[in-house]
């Protein structure tokens, strides 16, 4: 009996100085807080979209957005992959009208595109993807990413991008968007990326739109319900 109990002690001791050190085991960690929605959140976003729609109108094409000059270096010191025209394209996103008329991201060879797998890479991300919206309107997504090896910047090293952030896919409907970027640090980055999809024919009726809060650490949602076009 006092041998078990030694045992029990010394594994036990074991474990919390492996806590103290690498933290909570995965296992016994919660993946994913409460989704906190507000009206805000969602009128912000609806402002931002109708500011450039008839910024697009006026310019005639999307914005670029630049990385910033503090993670380019990064990039450069921790030999990030940055992909070259072919490499990017096996991660184009095609969109693919259904038998029900519903408009699905797809690859390249028709298959539905499910970022459920983007998990086994971050798990603090759940099934969140990270997408970029080349300046000719072609989206990217990624549900592989890993810390100093593929990030945003992977898809266009320093050139500008039209849009960035996290998606989430699941058998090629979109239920979620978000801004959280660290690349490319501009409030409304994700915002061209929404107006795109409208453009696709993608319904984003109901979807979860992420504002990211670096301060907080964490996403405000809110339920897209798209504002009419402004057709005059």
């Amino acid at each position: 009996m006092r041998q078990t109990w030694g045992v029990f002690t010394w594994a036990l001791l074991f474990w919390a100085v492996s806590v103290r050190a690498n933290g909570i085991p995965e296992f016994f960690s919660v993946r994913c807080a409460p989704r906190v929605y507000t009206e805000a959140t969602l009128t912000r976003t609806l402002r931002g979209l109708d500011a450039e729609r008839r910024a697009w109108v006026e310019r005639g094409r999307y914005k670029g957005f630049s990385m910033s000059t503090h993670e380019l270096k990064q990039d450069m010191s921790q030999g990030v992959t940055y992909l070259d025209d072919e490499q990017r394209e096996y991660y184009r996103v095609h969109f693919c009208r259904q038998p029900d008329g519903e408009v699905r991201f797809c690859h390249s060879d028709g298959r539905l595109i499910d970022t459920r797998v983007a998990q086994a890479y971050r798990s603090d991300r759940g099934y969140r993807a990270l997408f970029v919206m080349g300046l000719d309107g072609a989206f990217y997504v990624s549900s592989y990413q890993k810390d100093r090896e593929f990030h945003h910047s992977s898809f266009f090293g320093d050139a500008l991008v039209a849009a960035a952030g996290e998606v989430e896919i699941i058998d090629g409907v979109m239920n979620f968007l978000g801004d959280r970027t660290g690349h490319f640090p501009y409030a409304d980055i994700f915002l061209q990326a929404i107006f795109q999809l409208e453009v696709e024919g993608v319904n984003l009726i109901g979807i979860d739109i992420g504002r990211w809060s670096a301060g907080e650490s964490s996403y405000t949602y809110a339920r897209y319900v798209p504002a009419p076009l402004d057709r005059h």
